[in-house]
This record gives C-alpha cells, sequence and structure tokens, in this order.
C-alpha cells in the first residue's frame, strides 16, 4: 500500500474515534497507532482528519512555525479567534479566547467553533475527582478528569453554551493520544 492510501486510512481511522468521542461526551478513546507517537504527530494526524481549504484555523500559541506547517499539511487558512472555525489550545488554555469564539447562529447552529485543547492527562474521575458532565450520550453522569486544562477553562465552556444550540464543540487530546470531546449539548456541573 502506498504513503497516500495509508494516510487516507488513518485519516479515516481517527476521524470515526472523533465521531464516537462526540456522541460519548466524556468517554476517553485512545486514537489508533498513536501509543508509540509523540505529541505533535499525534495532534497532526488528528488534525489531518478535519483541517482543509475549507475551514478556518487559529493557533492560540502564536507559534509561526506550527503554523505554516499545518498549512502545508492541509491547507487551512488562519484567521483570529472570534472568527475561526477550529481553535487549537495546545497548551491547555485558550487564554480568554473560548469566551469569543463564534457560537453560530439560531438557523446555523454549527457554524459555531470548535476548539482543540492539548492537556496532559485524561482519565476517569469519581463524583470527588472529577468533573460532572450529563446530556445527550451520557446515562446518568459521567466524571472524567482532565489534567493540564487551565483551570477557568470548564466554567468559559459552560458559559459560553449555556443557550444550546449555540455553543462551541471542545475536543480533548492528551499526551499518550486520547481523545475526549465535550459538544456544545454536554450540560458541565460542579462536584
Amino acid at each position: 500500500m502506498n504513503n497516500f492510501s495509508q494516510s487516507c486510512l488513518d485519516n479515516h481511522e481517527c476521524f470515526r474515534v472523533l465521531l464516537k468521542s462526540m456522541s460519548r461526551p466524556g468517554k476517553i478513546f485512545q486514537l489508533p497507532d498513536t501509543t508509540e507517537a509523540n505529541f505533535v504527530t499525534t495532534v497532526f494526524r488528528l488534525l489531518d482528519t478535519v483541517l482543509d481549504q475549507q475551514v478556518s484555523c487559529c493557533l492560540l500559541c502564536g507559534n509561526k512555525e506550527l503554523e505554516n506547517q499545518l498549512k502545508l499539511r492541509t491547507g487551512t487558512h488562519f484567521t483570529d479567534a472570534e472568527s475561526a472555525d477550529f481553535l487549537l489550545a495546545l497548551s491547555g488554555d485558550s487564554y480568554g479566547k473560548s469566551l469569543t469564539a463564534k457560537r453560530g447562529q439560531l438557523e446555523f447552529p454549527n457554524e459555531g467553533a470548535t476548539i482543540l485543547f492539548g492537556v496532559n492527562q485524561l482519565s476517569n474521575g469519581t463524583k470527588t475527582t472529577g468533573t460532572r458532565l450529563s446530556g445527550p450520550g451520557i446515562k446518568n453522569n459521567i466524571h472524567p478528569k482532565i489534567g493540564g486544562l487551565a483551570a477557568q477553562e470548564l466554567i468559559w465552556i459552560k458559559e459560553v453554551n449555556t443557550e444550546y444550540p449555540l455553543g462551541i464543540d471542545c475536543i480533548f487530546i492528551d499526551l499518550t493520544g486520547q481523545l475526549m470531546c465535550i459538544p456544545r449539548s454536554t450540560r458541565i456541573g460542579a462536584n
């Protein structure tokens, strides 16, 4: 199999895991073939599945080298955080940009932004150690732990998503290639 065919298969596998994660909020999934990959390689594999010439992106860390690599790999164009389709908060902190990210319109709620957070570790928590999530795709409640996420981010995400169906979707990826999502329909509660 040539490299292009393998790349297409890898993208399909990553996309399937991403869809499964969006439909099961708070549940942690392992991205395929990432157990021995480094964080940047894993992030690139995931971004290869969602970025292309038709979507805009904002890299919140301001790393021009990384931005240029993403432009070459995906063809995406970069813009400001307020108008980007995807925001990349690879340090686990959006620096308040999650509050100003586009939330869609009532006629087109799907135009809300998606934020990809890079975090240290995703794990299953308990009622006392995790963040309570509830809503569609979750039976009762789930309590994931998100190590390395800036303390205020979940508060901001909860605030931005109060007017469902408007809001933002969030993807979390950790250093070991684990993935978890919190779509805009998920309610974030205090423990």
